[in-house]
């Protein structure tokens, strides 16, 4: 029976942490292409009595398959939740400069009276 458990880490050791759980995975991977050859020459052989050691190995492909899977499921989803994390906190990072900039100052604007614009009129 499979069982959930979880980790409480530091965000940098995030990263270590995936690490460490994929790395098995290549061994099993590689028990899997050995799986793969012999049913592949098994079934290749054409003889009939090959047919039940292919099946046995089939099976334990499929299992390592779904131990795999049940891995790079788990890291998957650890490293999501970390880019999601690197993005949003980037995308703060960037607005918070752009609200924290002083605004321009106000442009000078000539001001003229009403007298000023009276006589600047064409006759």
């Amino acid at each position: 029976m499979k069982v959930k458990i979880t980790h409480t880490l530091e965000l940098e050791e995030v990263p270590a942490k995936a690490c460490d759980l994929v790395c098995p995975t290549k061994k099993q991977i590689q028990k899997l292409r050995d799986h793969l050859e012999s049913i592949t020459f098994l079934l290749c052989s054409g003889d009939p009595s090959s047919i039940s050691i292919a099946s046995v190995h089939l099976d334990a492909a499929r299992k390592e398959l779904g131990s795999i899977d049940v891995v790079l499921e788990e890291v998957h989803s650890m490293v999501s939740g970390l880019d999601e994390y690197y993005k949003q906190k980037e995308q703060e990072e960037a607005v918070l400069p752009a609200q924290q900039a002083p605004a321009p100052p106000p442009q000078e604007q000539e001001v003229h009276t009403r007298q000023e614009v009276e006589d600047d009129k064409p006759l």
